[in-house]
This record gives structure tokens, sequence and C-alpha cells, in this order.
């Protein structure tokens, strides 16, 4: 019975993470392309400021809000009463995430592809 106490201790996470990363992907291609693109088509070599305000600044004050206030807290005086600003927060990672792995990555390559041509 260890054995599948064990697993299960292993494998749940593992499974969860898994589920977020794949959830994330959508986002980290949208905001790979837009962020590329505008990277390509700019002389500096930079994202433009909208690219860089909603995919790096907005996800980073939503996570800095998050840490700041927590993300599902709960009131031992109302306990009837649910967090609902932590959970949209939870909800947002996700997104949040993805806009800005994909901000880095398309940062980098339409860099790359700006030297090219």
């Amino acid at each position: 019975m260890d054995w599948l106490f064990l697993i299960q201790f292993l494998v749940e996470p593992l499974l969860g993470y898994a589920f977020y990363a794949v959830a994330c992907v959508p986002f980290v291609v949208w905001a790979g392309m837009a962020t590329r693109r505008s990277t390509a088509a700019r002389t500096s070599g930079y994202p433009g400021h909208a690219v860089t305000f909603w995919f790096l600044f907005l996800p980073l004050v939503l996570f800095a809000t998050g840490l700041i206030r927590g993300f599902d807290n709960r009131d031992p005086t109302t306990p009837y009463i649910d967090d609902e600003w932590g959970q949209v927060l939870t909800l947002l990672t996700v997104p949040a995430l993805g806009w800005l792995i994909g901000y880095v990555i398309g940062a980098l390559v339409g860099n790359s592809e700006r030297e090219r041509v």
C-alpha cells in the first residue's frame, strides 16, 4: 500500500504541472507571434510599446498582486464568503505565464530575424 501512496504523491503534482503547461501553449504561441512580428518590424530591435505592455507589464503586475495579497485568501470571520478576486488571480496565472514566456521567445526570435534581413 505504501507504493500506491508514493505513486499518488509523485504523479498528482506532475500531472497538475503538465496540465498547466499544456494550457499555457496557446498563450505562448499568441504572445510569441505578436512579439516576433513587433520586434522584426522595428528598427531598434525591441518589441513595441503595446506588446510590452500587454505581454510583459500586465502579467508581472498580476503576479506581483497575487504574491503581495495572496492568491486565494479566506477571511476567518466570514467563512461563507469566498475570495472572488483571489480566484480570478489564480485563473489568470495560466495566460499570464504563457504571455511572459511567449514575450521572451518572440523577442529573441524577432531580434534574430531582424538581424538576418
